[in-house]
This record gives structure tokens, C-alpha cells and sequence, in this order.
């Protein structure tokens, strides 16, 4: 049975039953799939953005949907099952991110900037254009600790420039 076989066969219900209770595998066809956290950070931002199984498995594995297609179907599950988790990973780590929006922020039309994507972040970082590409080859877990330290320090700021404005009010 090659993988077109199983995909093809199956109902997206069924295939969903079916990933819940396969044991995850790292491992396909003799390709060890690294930790997520590890992956350049713009294969990451793909990877979670794909919505297609044939899709993520292919890149995953570097090879076109086609070729996928016609590799074996045993073990594609446990493979998907792992790419699941390690999606599933990502969301966690991206959800640590978030912030409750800022009103002012809200106001002033930070939203204007929504179409932009991913290219806000590698812009936080540097301004400049020609540092994007380096920067969206950077491991995911670097520029997601750079994101995370970034976010603390706008929290503890934020917090400070309070504290100053309550020291200062009442002096």
C-alpha cells in the first residue's frame, strides 16, 4: 500500500480516529525528522501555515507531493501523528507570545500592520530588509526566546513606567 492508497481511501473522520491512536513516529523511510524547535524558523512558520497533510509531509520529507504519494504507506500514520505533536508544540509556544492588545496600541491602528505577517517579526529584530533572509534561517527556538525576552521587557517597562508615574504623583 503506498501513501496515495491510504489517503485516498479513508475519510478525513477516519483518518482523524486513526491519527488519535497511532504512536507517533520521528522517523519515515529512513529520515529522521529533527525536533521542531530546531527548524529554520520560516520552515516553521510554513509548516504550521500548511494546511494539507500531503503538504506538511512533503516538506517535511524535501520531497515534491507527487513523490510522497508513491512512498509506502506503512509508517506515513506515525509520522503524521509526530508532525501533529510537533505542530501542536508550536501552538503552545506561539500562544506564550500573545498579549492581551494594548487599548493605545488598538487606537493608534497597530491592526494596520496584520497584512505583513511574518515580516513584522523579522522587522522587531532589524529594520533593515537585507537582514530577513538571515534572519528567517535562524532556528525557531532562537527567535522564539528573542520574541519571548522581548515581550517580558515591554511587560516589566511597562510595569516600571507605572510604578514611576504612581512615585511621582504622589511625592
Amino acid at each position: 500500500m503506498r501513501v496515495k492508497d491510504l489517503i485516498k481511501g479513508v475519510e478525513v473522520s477516519e483518518f482523524n480516529v486513526l491519527l488519535k491512536h497511532v504512536r507517533p513516529s520521528d522517523s519515515y523511510g529512513g529520515i529522521k525528522v529533527p525536533e521542531i524547535t530546531t527548524w529554520r524558523y520560516c520552515d516553521v512558520i510554513d509548516f504550521v501555515s500548511d494546511g494539507t497533510v500531503s503538504g506538511i509531509a512533503a516538506k517535511v520529507l524535501k520531497c515534491t507531493e507527487e513523490e510522497l504519494m508513491e512512498m509506502p504507506g506503512k509508517g506515513f500514520l506515525s509520522l503524521l501523528k509526530h508532525l501533529k505533536n510537533e505542530a501542536d508544540k508550536i501552538g503552545k509556544l506561539e500562544d506564550q507570545l500573545k498579549s492581551d492588545p494594548d487599548p493605545d496600541l488598538m487606537s493608534a491602528g497597530i491592526e494596520k500592520l496584520n497584512p505583513f505577517g511574518v515580516m513584522t517579526v523579522y522587522y522587531s529584530i532589524s529594520s533593515d530588509p537585507r537582514d530577513w533572509d538571515e534572519i528567517s534561517e535562524l532556528p525557531y527556538n532562537k527567535l522564539w526566546t528573542r520574541l519571548m525576552i522581548d515581550k517580558i521587557n515591554k511587560e516589566v517597562q511597562k510595569e516600571y513606567d507605572r510604578i514611576m508615574q504612581w512615585k511621582t504623583k504622589n511625592k
